[in-house]
């Protein structure tokens, strides 16, 4: 970007450039100023899609990090039953529901029946 600004100083003085006319250079500097924004854009543009996809990352990092550190401080809050205290304790339930599941389907002893 210096460059384009130095040309554009540059222009203004018609001995130092060989122009014609100081317009022509003018406009010769500032068709090549558009062509650097734009490049410039089309970086932005590909950086931008980089910077969105990083953060939907870290969205989705501290969202997990969230629930651990939740459920890591309700580790002292079990006891016996706590699947029963409410929605905090629904892994409690649904390891006592696969405790029963486990149960209901094991074989009957054989030793009662004999």
């Amino acid at each position: 970007m210096p460059d384009i600004v130095m040309r554009l100083k540059e222009a203004v003085c018609l001995p130092n450039t060989g122009c014609v006319s100081v317009v022509m250079c003018i406009c010769d500097v500032m068709e090549d100023a558009a062509d650097e924004i734009e490049e410039l854009r089309a970086k932005d543009q590909h950086w931008n899609e980089h910077l969105r996809t990083a953060q939907a990352e870290i969205e989705r990092l501290t969202a997990c990090l969230k629930w651990e550190q939740n459920w890591l401080e309700r580790v002292g809050t079990h006891a016996p039953g706590c699947w029963q205290w409410g929605p905090g304790h629904y892994l409690c339930a649904v390891r006592h529901i696969e405790g029963l599941e486990h149960v209901a389907t094991e074989p009957a002893d054989t030793a009662d029946h004999a």
